[in-house]
């Protein structure tokens, strides 16, 4: 739904079913070859799911007999069908059970495809059923049957491809569609292809010599007044030395010199190049340098005049003179006419060269617009934006008059009207945003115009239809068109109410337009794509960039295309809907967003007229809407709530009176100000009160935030509350708890609490001197312990892959991380043992940092490969890490190994997040410590102080000796659990689910506490009841983060804590989550003390001394960094180890949670870790339906008919 690459995204098109009633619950039929089974049906729907979305990662839900199951598997575009079906048969037999309410969602949170052998009852967007009578696909109730049966139809031609046909190679379009798709792009007419612009202008001027050629307030130019400066303007720039094909700036604003200049220059044989003073010098001097222009027109002289370049000052121009004629510049109309820069992606602008017969071909021999003798047409594009292109020539051209309007006019409501009315104009084309904000001021403005076209932007199709019902007998056009390809390439007249999006429309004469797949196969109607087009309107590159033309031009089918980076698909009319931006498509907490998704659901909200959403990427990605209109910012937010997915809704809403406009129409992304939280909330009453606002406006990336503003609403949690107290000790120099700031539900609450609080000094590390050896930190050492029991061991190595979207720089992406290594000195970190046994670390001086290059065969999977390249580290031999680049056949891998002695998971997002500034050029702020500052701290008198401070609560929660947690494993009855703790480990994924995540996040709200509470306590009581219990130790994390200057250090400072819970069966679950919430808070308070192993812990027996379970919710935002496109994700898995019996961590997403719970394989068997995973998720289930039931009535316990042993489950699977 969100990237449109869903199943939903397709499937609901804007097309009206067509089906009889009753049909989607029937099915469209399927035809298919006899004896087609379950695996060939996957194989075939896959490929084709493929062909649509380009997604290669695929996950169908199969119901076959009394099985229930996920089945997973990624398709290899290189791949043949015969392999993928080997691969598929494989993935049946490795297929998990389906489990209600926790769907392995994907990208956009859309339900999974069903495939169902037999009579099954199963409900979805899309079902495919095999009976004795074939196939046939249903489609959900309010679906688009339209689009199942052509679904139902390209199934049916997947199936009956050949097995040696690759899937890329596939594409199942019919022939009628495909003749459909030509006949929708066959748009040749005639026109004067083989004429230049100066060739018609002059035809037009001899035609009608006294006819008005621009007007200007005052000033008017005829045909033949225009028609001699031009000529006059060209002489001079001939004997100026200009060549054939040679730009020349014009750097004129919106005036009728600008006109004059730019026929002069093609007189000449020249090309011009638009440069508006307005864009600032350092644009206009960039634009003149790369354009490699010598000529540059002004009227007065520029401020800089850049170097090598020659002034022409029309003020100096001696227009009195009758010119000589000028010699005709021979019939070429493949060379270039203008020279236009756009913005690129990369920042640098990109100069678009546009021949003759691209703009011949946008303004003569259309129908979209009555261009003729009769034509007044306003020109109010900027002088550097191409609609200008269409402005000028499509009046000159043609024999019309060109108005030009001031800015002043143009951007108000009641001088535009004034201005149109009384000069007769009948023709203009505005931007989409430009034109928004007039037909909300007043929708009748445009009443005067015959013609009106809109681009640059989408519709918003209120604001259309207002202005028709304001202005009978205008004809509104919806202009679509990149300056790569002559201003305009699909246009769509609007001629009534046109639903939630208005279409761009059909190809233009003599243009195509086509929508792509990923490996540029046309794809059906209702299918998203990319955009691409061509026609005669072509560019014929970037100036000077060879290898950018080569990347956006390309060949399809022997015609030269360019590939518009937006998204797009068909209706099944031919028409065409815009999607918005590839570029836009952002990340935000792991989801695939595109920003125009969002501004449509803004634009439907009453009384909302502009409105843009963008990406902000600090402190996290996350959106931003501004929005223009008379509606209160928690009105939009709240209908976007009602509206949209959890991740789809804009985190700030900002309501502006107008929305800035750059001088081409389009709104100001630069522009736009900061966010800021309009919740009303009261302003802060004193100086406290100002600077916690600041500080929780610094960690949360907003402004405005009240005094009374509740701060979880506003993203405040667990994480960000442990860097406010860490803010609050150094601004205020008073110790502020983590549980003191969870506690305060508001900055004023939270003032309360700092005015009442004891300012003592408070400890924490500073800026030292350089040492040759530094002790471990605490958190460190016991790592350093166990590693150096088995150096052979890889369960502290924290592996993390990237999959990128594309090629990468491989240089660039070193050069970055040599930077990152140089700034972070703990990277370059060694570890050794003194004469007396003591560890030490020592810090290695840079060194020419290197990044592996991999290419895999076809046929390998890069989780294989990574699971032999991920190995032990020598702790004395620094780097303790290493990256690869791995290409592989599904693209490209960046994967990162690094030791958990270096790092932690805040950390590395730290390091994933800085590395990718670097190598988009940023320059991240760097940290005031160093990693050893804090461990020499932490090995000083201040820090046993505190440790000692904290000591009593370690006392009071271990005065009794622990218990061992008696879980039930895999293992026979007569075998003993093992002595020696091994560290193989296997691992389960799954998820809750977003019914149950919701629930989760209701009670924690109701109850003042947060979701990780709510879940420790289903946690906790879970273990509770399968080991019989009820003193249950558990180990969780602390970002240990809560000292001052520590935030952005990079090392581990993540502190492992013991909880001890007392899960009792007669406990009801809300006295159960009010406890656990209470111990966890104060064990995080109390975080700083290391507790005595030896004292309180228990015998070895192959356990560990404290807990032998983990538990953790991250939300550390590893997933959410943007890295070039991808997004990183931890894979423990990787290492095939796990350092306790069980360890289940849990990541939190927008409207779910990620669950990797990692098991002992010497304990447990899979199908043991799954009757927890069930029991669990039952359990949870049951509290939150009635959180006031016992703990020992929870649900009815999956293993009641188990021995507690499991003996007889592990006997079944052969242990």
């Amino acid at each position: 739904m969100s990237d449109g690459t869903g199943l939903l995204d397709w499937l609901t098109t804007a097309e009206p079913a067509g089906a009889e009633p009753g049909l989607g619950e029937q099915g469209f039929p399927v035809v298919c070859p006899a004896g087609v089974g379950v695996a060939d049906a996957l194989v075939a729907w896959a490929t084709l799911l493929h062909h649509h979305t380009g997604r290669r990662e695929q996950v169908f839900r199969v119901v076959d007999g009394g099985a229930d199951e996920v089945v997973r598997f990624t398709i290899d575009p290189a791949g043949r069908l015969a392999a993928l079906a080997e691969q598929v048969t494989h993935a049946l037999t490795a297929a998990e059970p389906y489990t209600p309410g926790a769907e392995p969602h994907g990208p956009g949170a859309e339900p999974l495809p069903v495939l169902v052998r037999g009579d099954g009852q199963v409900t979805g967007p899309l079902v495919l059923v095999l009976d004795g009578d074939g196939a046939r696909l249903r489609y959900a109730p309010g679906g688009d049957a339209g689009m199942a049966a052509r679904h139902a139809a390209h199934l049916a031609a997947v199936l009956a491809m050949p097995a040696d046909r690759t899937v890329r190679e596939v594409d199942p379009l019919s022939s009628a569609e495909q003749a459909r798709l030509a006949r929708w792009n066959d748009t040749a007419t005639g026109y004067p292809s083989e004429r230049r612009i100066e060739e018609l202008f002059a035809e037009q001027a001899g035609r009608a010599p006294a006819h008005p050629a621009v007007v200007h307030g005052s000033t008017t130019l005829t045909y033949a007044e225009l028609d001699r400066r031009s000529t006059s303007l060209a002489v001079s720039l001939l004997r100026a030395g200009l060549r054939p094909g040679e730009p020349v700036a014009l750097l004129l604003p919106r005036t009728p010199e600008l006109v004059v200049s730019a026929l002069a220059v093609l007189k000449a044989g020249g090309c011009y190049l638009p440069v508006d003073p307005a864009t600032g010098q350092e644009r206009v001097a960039f634009t003149i340098e790369d354009s490699g222009a010598r000529l540059l027109i002004t009227s007065g002289r520029p401020p800089a005049t850049p170097a090598g370049a020659r002034v022409v000052d029309l003020d100096d121009h001696d227009w009195a003179d009758e010119p000589e004629p000028v010699r005709p510049v021979p019939g070429d109309t493949a060379a270039p006419a203008y020279l236009m820069y756009t913005s690129g992606t990369t920042g640098r602008p990109k100069g678009v060269m546009i021949p003759h017969r691209g703009v011949v071909r946008l303004v003569r021999g259309v129908a979209y617009a009555r261009l003729d003798a009769t034509t007044r047409m306003a020109q109010v594009g900027a002088t550097g934006f191409d609609a200008s292109v269409w402005e000028i020539w499509g009046a000159l051209l043609n024999g019309g008059t060109l108005h030009v309007l001031d800015r002043e006019t143009f951007l108000d409501a009641e001088e535009l009207c004034r201005a149109l009315a009384g000069a007769g104009i009948t023709t203009a084309l505005f931007t989409s945003a430009l034109f928004s904000r007039l037909a909300s001021e007043d929708p009748a403005v445009f009443r005067p115009l015959r013609d009106l076209l809109v681009g640059g932007d989408v519709l918003p199709p209120e604001h259309a239809e207002a202005v028709l019902r304001a202005s009978p007998g205008l004809r509104l056009v919806n202009a679509y068109g990149p300056t790569e390809n002559a201003v305009i390439s699909t246009v769509h007249t609007v001629a009534g109410p046109s639903g939630a999006r208005v279409p761009i429309g059909r190809p233009v004469p003599n243009t195509t337009a086509y929508v792509l797949n990923q490996d540029r196969l046309p794809l059906p109607a209702g299918v998203p794509g990319d955009l691409y087009v061509g026609g005669d309107g072509m560019a014929t590159g970037y100036h000077g960039r060879p290898e950018l033309t080569e990347r956006a031009f390309v060949r399809h089918d022997g015609r030269l295309l360019y590939r518009t980076g937006d998204r797009a698909r068909r209706r099944p009319d031919g028409s065409i809907d815009f999607l918005g931006r590839e570029d836009r498509q952002v990340k935000v907490r792991g989801f695939r967003v595109e920003p125009g998704e969002v501004e449509t659901a803004l634009l439907g909200v009453a009384g909302v007229s502009v409105a843009v959403v963008v990406p902000r990427r600090t402190p996290e990605p996350h959106l931003c809407a501004y929005v223009e209109g008379g509606v209160e910012a928690g009105h939009v937010r709240a209908e976007m709530e009602r509206r949209l997915p959890a991740h789809l809704v804009p985190a700030h809403v900002v309501v502006l009176p107008a929305l800035p406009l750059t001088a081409n129409g389009k709104v100001d992304l630069a522009g736009l100000p900061a966010p800021e939280v309009a919740t009303g909330g009261r302003a802060a009453r004193d100086e406290v009160e100002r600077i916690l606002a600041g500080l929780w406006e610094d960690v949360l990336g907003v402004r405005g935030i009240g005094a009374d503003d509740p701060l979880d609403r506003l993203g405040g949690s667990s994480l960000t509350a442990t860097r406010v107290s860490a803010l609050v000790r150094r601004r205020f120099g008073v110790a502020c708890p983590v549980s003191a700031v969870l506690s305060a539900r508001t900055v004023a609450e939270l003032a309360d609490t700092v005015r009442a609080a004891d300012r003592t000094q408070v400890t924490g590390p500073r800026p030292g001197t350089a040492t040759e050896r530094t002790p471990l930190s605490p958190q460190q050492h016991g790592v350093h312990v166990e590693q150096v029991k088995d150096p052979a061991d890889t369960q502290y190595n924290l592996p993390v892959v990237v999959d990128l979207p594309g090629p990468v720089d491989h240089e660039r992406l070193t050069a970055a991380l040599a930077t990152l290594v140089e700034r972070h000195e703990i990277l370059r970190a060694g570890f050794a043992m003194d004469g007396d046994g003591r560890p030490y670390q020592w810090v290695r001086e840079p060194w020419d940092v290197t990044i592996d290059a991999v290419a895999l065969p076809w046929d390998e999977d890069p989780d294989v490969w990574a699971r032999r390249w991920v190995r032990p580290f020598d702790l004395a031999r620094p780097p303790l890490w290493r990256a690869a680049l791995v290409r592989h056949a599904a693209g490209t891998r960046l994967v990162l190994d690094i030791h958990h002695l270096l790092t932690d998971g805040h950390a590395l997002t730290l390091l994933m997040g800085e590395w990718a500034a670097l190598v988009r050029g940023e320059r991240p702020p760097e940290a005031e410590l160093r990693y050893r500052d804090y461990a020499q701290w932490a090995a000083g008198p201040e820090r046993r102080a505190l440790s000692d401070g904290q000591r009593a609560f370690w006392e009071e929660t271990f005065d009794r000796p622990v218990p061992p947690l008696d879980l039930p494993t895999s293992l026979p009855a007569d075998r003993a659990r093992p002595s020696v703790r091994t560290t193989e480990g296997g691992h389960l994924a799954f998820r809750f689910g977003r019914r149950r995540a919701r629930a989760v996040r209701e009670l924690a709200r109701a109850e003042s506490v947060t979701p990780f509470h709510v879940l420790l306590a289903a946690y906790t009581a879970f273990l509770g009841r399968v080991s019989g219990s009820a003193d249950v130790t558990v180990g969780t994390a602390a970002s240990g983060r809560h000292l001052p200057g520590v935030d952005r250090v990079q090392g581990m400072f993540v502190n492992t804590l013991c909880l001890r819970v007392r899960p009792s069966a007669e406990l009801p679950f809300l006295q159960h989550l009010r406890a656990v919430a209470a111990h966890a808070v104060a064990a995080v308070d109390h975080q700083d003390h290391t507790l005595d192993v030896a004292r309180h812990g228990r015998p070895s027996h192959g356990r560990h001394p404290l807990f032998d379970t983990f538990f953790a919710v991250q939300d550390t935002g590893l997933q959410r960094v943007d890295f070039l496109g991808g997004h990183p994700s931890w894979r423990p898995g990787l290492t095939g180890r796990t350092i306790f019996d069980l360890d289940l961590q849990i990541e939190v997403e927008p409207d779910d949670y990620a669950a990797r719970w990692a098991y002992a394989t010497a304990l447990f068997l899979r199908p043991t870790v799954e009757l927890f995973r069930d029991e669990l998720l039952a359990l949870l289930d049951a509290a939150l339906a009635d959180p006031g039931t016992p703990l020992g009535s929870l649900g009815e316990p999956l293993r009641a008919a188990a021995s507690h042993d499991l003996s007889e489950l592990a006997f079944d699977f052969d242990f």
